[in-house]
């Protein structure tokens, strides 16, 4: 979601010097005609330029024997242009010296308000998605977007809501046995029957007779920390257990503050969080933190 301004780009890159951009009538572009080249599209070379209103597929291919490689599906909008050029990439460590090109795609809407929504696939042989289509949601409030993934054997549906959408249940007409309240789900159905059910964030997921409950997460305040036994004392009340491992405390205020956990713990009536190998911490008493809870039950 964006919202303010007149002029909105999405970007996207992926790894691999093979690119298969979409069959679009193109027409050559100046880098300027992006923004500012101060601001780095003058590293864009050999620049495209196309109307896109429609759904679109791009691929990236890193591995050309194995057809390995990523795919991105964006969903389509009125007045899009569609911009694609290279840059200079990543160098290879076996060939330092070899120059390695960088393709870049640009997404191009007017504002002042849009929403970006695409599937990124990672892929070897055949790709393997034979459709990405959004699907109409209902909320109490806020703002939700669903998305189905089809693919020869099974349908992927995934729910994204704001915080102010998440506290209620939020519906989709095209599949009633659908109630979810939280963050993000994802169901997959194989042949109607259901294979999974995934949430993050999330209090409620049901899909006719089964359910899924949890807490949608925790926040509070870092109340000490012990880099040397790599343990984090917070001021939440957070249930006990190794279930936890894998699971992330979020930190505020750090671009590097996601840690790995490994268990909870309660010592004197207070929660310890015990963090996953060997954490180098950033942060300090005081600092905000967060925990996004997951749960997922398969069939």
């Amino acid at each position: 979601e964006v919202s303010g301004g007149k002029d909105h780009q999405y970007a996207f890159h992926a790894d691999g010097e093979t690119f298969r951009p979409p069959v679009l009538d193109y027409s050559d572009a100046d880098t300027n005609a992006l923004g500012d080249e101060s601001t780095g599209y003058t590293w864009l070379k050999g620049l495209k330029r196309a109307e896109a209103p429609d759904a679109l597929v791009c691929d990236w291919v890193s591995d050309d024997k194995q057809n390995l490689g990523t795919r991105l599906h964006l969903l389509g909008q009125p007045n899009t242009q569609l911009f694609h050029g290279t840059a200079p990439g990543l160098r290879d460590h076996s060939s330092p010296f070899g120059k390695r090109e960088l393709h870049c795609v640009y997404v191009r809407r007017p504002g002042p308000e849009n929403r970006f929504l695409s599937v990124v696939e990672a892929f070897k042989g055949e790709p393997a998605i034979a459709q990405v289509k959004q699907l109409e949601a209902k909320a109490a409030a806020g703002q939700v977007r669903a998305v189905e993934v089809r693919f020869a054997d099974r349908v992927d549906l995934v729910l994204l809501a704001d915080e102010q959408a998440a506290v209620s249940a939020l519906t989709l007409p095209e599949y009633p046995a659908l109630r979810f309240t939280g963050r993000m789900a994802f169901v997959s159905l194989r042949q109607a029957t259901l294979v999974q059910v995934w949430m993050l964030g999330g209090q409620s997921l049901t899909y006719g007779e089964v359910s899924l409950t949890g807490a949608p997460g925790y926040r509070g305040r870092i109340l000490a920390r012990d880099e040397a036994a790599g343990t984090v004392t917070v001021d939440a009340d957070i249930p006990e257990g190794a279930g936890w491992a894998g699971q992330q405390l979020l930190v505020g205020g750090y671009s590097d503050g996601a840690y790995a956990m490994e268990s909870i713990r309660k010592d004197g009536g207070k929660t310890v969080v015990r963090l996953a190998g060997e954490p180098v911490l950033h942060f300090k008493e005081g600092d905000p933190f967060r925990i996004v809870t997951a749960a997922r039950l398969e069939k």
